[in-house]
């Protein structure tokens, strides 16, 4: 259209497709009216609202104005060789080489199809997943990325090495109490051996049973650092004790953690096998000195005239039927049976060692104890030779 007449003709044109049988989607394709259906009810709008006088076009007057050729190539060359330009730069420039304003945000989209930083930072979008319990992959994350479970399964592998070189049992395996297919019948728990064994302490149960038969002595190192993972995350996928299996619904994040979505037979015989082959003693000194390396020496070993640790206790309630000992439970402000375990923290709260006992732990009793251990174990990282070492326990202890 013709800039001097553009008003009459809009005009026109809408007068016509309005006398005309036709709908106006139709009239406009069949006859090439050179606006398109959208732009015509806003015309017809205008016109039946304020008149002609709504149809001038307010582009020259700086109202939504379009840039042309020659601002467009002044703008290119405004911003040539500058490395961050403001629209509002842009607008002064314009303003004061045309005498036109322009909309900043018309301004901000030339700017953007030129390339040019205009000194906005741009949100970048992140794609957000909900996961199930993924807060705690931060700690299975940190657990890999310091090694833990290469390490534990490490000692893990020297118990089973030194277990699998002792002299073992040959005798046969006694198949009384067990059907054809080699599943425990109620037989076997009336077998006199098996109830003259069943409270007997670990060690004399270890010394008659054939240790090489377990399967924690063809396991892979592999297979060690995830089910150690997998019983790192045990506190999590039964809500902290309150289920007393991981086969429900929440114990299928265990596949998140550790790779692999274990049962609760898988995890339980593992525990067991680590309890037969006696690595609790071998991962507590494990887990002292993979902490003491973990922190490092450069905050431990100050130069300070004595060495403080911290001994706390934590006692935790035991809800069963059978006889345990009891103490008194603060949360529960009751006596209860328990178990109560014992931390040693380094003057930095740095937990070292820890030891748990059935109702009451006498931390007077067993602290010279504890501290030797502690001692021993960290006799490979340590490079004290002598040193005083303060003793703080709570009102307890």
């Amino acid at each position: 259209m013709v800039n001097v007449d553009r008003e009459k003709q809009i005009v026109k044109a809408v007068a016509r497709i309005e006398r005309s049988s036709l709908s106006p989607e139709i009239y406009i394709k069949r006859y090439g009216i050179p606006f398109s259906i959208a732009q015509f009810y806003r015309y017809r709008s205008r016109l039946s609202e304020k008149g002609e006088e709504g149809l001038k076009d307010r582009r020259q007057d700086g109202n939504n104005r379009k840039l042309d050729k020659d601002e467009i190539a002044f703008l290119r060359g405004f911003v040539k060789g500058r490395m961050i330009v403001s629209p509002s730069e842009a607008q002064r420039a314009l303003a004061s080489e045309f005498g036109t304003t322009v909309h900043r945000s018309t301004i901000s989209r030339v700017l953007k199809k030129m390339e040019v930083a205009t000194g906005r930072r741009v949100l970048e979008v992140s794609n957000k997943e909900r996961v199930s319990c993924a807060g705690f992959e931060l700690i299975a994350a940190l657990a890999v990325h310091l090694g833990w479970p290469e390490h534990t399964a490490r000692f893990v592998m020297d118990v089973i090495n030194c277990r699998g070189s002792e002299p073992q049992p040959d005798d046969p395996p006694n198949r009384y109490g067990r059907n054809s297919k080699g599943q425990f019948t109620k037989r076997y728990n009336q077998r006199a051996s098996v109830r003259k064994m069943r409270f007997a302490s670990i060690e004399l149960k270890r010394s008659k049973k054939d240790l090489r038969r377990m399967d924690i002595f063809h396991t892979s190192t592999k297979n060690l650092q995830r089910k150690a993972l997998a019983v790192l995350a045990l506190p999590l996928v039964t809500l902290n004790g309150q289920v007393r299996t991981v086969n429900v619904a929440l114990g299928n994040a265990l596949e998140g953690f550790c790779g692999f979505n274990y049962k609760q037979g898988t995890l339980d015989q593992f525990l067991r096998e680590l309890k037969y082959v006696g690595a609790s003693e071998s991962l507590l000194g494990g887990q002292v000195q993979f902490w003491y390396e973990t922190w490092g020496r450069s905050e431990i070993d100050l130069e300070m005239p004595f060495l403080c640790f911290y001994i706390d206790g934590n006692t935790k309630p035991i809800w069963s039927t059978k006889r345990v000992r009891k103490n008194k439970v603060t949360m529960w402000g009751r006596v209860m049976g328990c178990l109560e375990q014992v931390f040693v923290h380094d003057c930095f709260g740095h937990p070292i060692y820890f030891e748990t006992y059935s109702g009451h732990g006498p931390m007077g009793v067993y602290t010279l104890s504890m501290m030797e251990k502690v001692e021993r174990y960290m006799e490979g990282v340590s490079n004290h030779s002598q040193v005083t070492r303060v003793l703080v326990m709570d009102s307890a202890g």
